[in-house]
């Protein structure tokens, strides 16, 4: 039920997204984005209106006699429309007016209608909503990447909402004093679009593998097998660290950076000189010297920068050296032949992992240290089984789900 709950809030993003791969509200997509500013206004006004006709609509599915039911989503949508252009008007009259006639236009969006008629009035309201949250965040996204090239490459800047003394207006070096107007035109906005929709066609068809592989590690390692409550590696800092969240926090950050450094150059060390050389049996006594070097460095820079952290940390700071799941995501991205982008995805992805187990444990013992707990499960006993339990919620991450999620 959550896998296909998750589709249908993602699918409006990537692989139904009404801009790119739908192809619907175009006229607003062309119309709107000569400014970023213009973009995040109709992408708020579109998802304002999506999400509540398809309530409405969701809800009286079963009401709307089928005869009329386009004019009565029409009603339904004008409504909402007019609750926006009565709000826009009121509390932001220059983006009001830089909208312009596309506003009221959002009545007759293709991306609207569309919804209504091939999934609200078909659906429940939960789905509904989470089908307009994901086609809205879809559509503004798509707006945004077409308004920045737009206005970057036709005027220079990026123009955002004036918040106290910052007017609003974000310069590019070169690009304002050298503007592409023609990219602020009509035909600009065409040639984006097509060049646009060109790119997204070639990376749907050649580069959707190496994406799903790389999503799919990253899936993999912080959720479905997780270093700490799926596989007991690194349970040592996990226990000793997590007292408080700002070493947790601490702990985490470092873990991470060092995995991810390690798991480049223990790659290259194993590919580029142990393996030209016959020498594959020292990848141990390597991969332990590369880790203790990264380990040392990291010290280094949290005693010079953050001395309270430093002495937070304490013993288990150059005890990352001997961290199983350091020296355990090395050796994994050799056992697994990832290649290099693919065995830095799987150490970040791991101390993601780490972190994120290290500081629920410890937001989860602040609150327990405030809590009459008995005398004899104080401290680490309570923690072990607070573990024990967040790693049967982390047993609904699985395989299973990930081949649902990546198709």
């Amino acid at each position: 039920m959550a896998n296909a709950h998750l589709k249908e809030f993602t699918k409006g993003i990537f692989k139904e997204n009404p801009t790119f791969i739908i192809m619907l509200g175009l006229c607003p997509t062309l119309g709107v984005t000569t400014q970023v500013v213009n973009a995040i206004g109709m992408g708020a006004g579109v998802l304002f209106v999506l999400l509540f006709s398809n309530i409405f609509i969701s809800l009286l599915k079963n009401v709307i006699p089928n005869s009329v039911r386009i004019p009565a989503y029409i009603v339904i949508i004008a409504s909402f429309v007019t609750i926006v252009e009565m709000v826009m008007h009121a509390f932001a009259p220059s983006l009001y007016e830089s909208l312009g006639i596309f506003l009221p236009l959002i009545v007759v969006n293709c991306i609207i209608l569309g919804r209504a008629e091939a999934f609200a009035n078909k659906n429940s309201v939960f789905d509904s909503i989470l089908d307009a949250i994901g086609m809205s965040v879809g559509f503004t996204l798509a707006l945004l990447l077409i308004a920045a090239l737009r206005e970057g490459l036709g005027a220079g800047t990026w123009t955002l909402f004036a918040i106290g003394s910052f007017d609003g207006v974000i310069k590019i070096p070169v690009l304002f004093q050298y503007p592409i107007r023609i990219m602020t035109l009509a035909a600009g906005a065409l040639l984006i679009m097509g060049f646009l929709k060109a790119f997204f066609n070639w990376k749907t068809g050649r580069k959707r593998g190496k994406i799903m592989a790389y999503i799919g590690i990253v899936i993999t390692y912080i959720f479905i097998n997780n270093f700490i409550l799926t596989q007991f590696i690194g349970l040592c800092p996990f226990i000793g660290v997590s007292k408080n969240s700002e070493s947790a926090l601490g702990m985490g950050m470092a873990v991470t950076f060092v995995m991810g450094l390690a798991s480049l150059i223990t790659w290259l060390v194993y590919n580029f000189l142990l393996v030209p050389l016959s020498l594959e049996y020292l990848q141990t006594l390597s991969f332990i010297l590369v880790i203790a070097a990264l380990v040392q460095l990291v010290e280094l820079v949290i005693q010079k920068n953050s001395p309270a952290l430093y002495q937070a940390l304490g013993i288990f700071l150059p005890l990352i050296t001997t961290n199983c799941a350091v020296l355990g995501i090395a050796l994994i991205n050799i056992t697994q032949g990832y290649n290099l982008m693919e065995s830095f995805t799987a150490g970040i992805a791991g101390g993601l992992g780490f972190t994120l187990a290290i500081i629920l444990m410890s937001n989860l013992r602040e609150k327990l240290d405030l809590q009459p707990v008995r005398k004899s499960f104080k401290g680490v006993p309570i923690a072990f089984v607070s573990g024990g339990l967040m790693a049967l919620a982390f047993m609904a991450f699985d395989k299973a789900l990930l081949s649902n999620l990546l198709g």
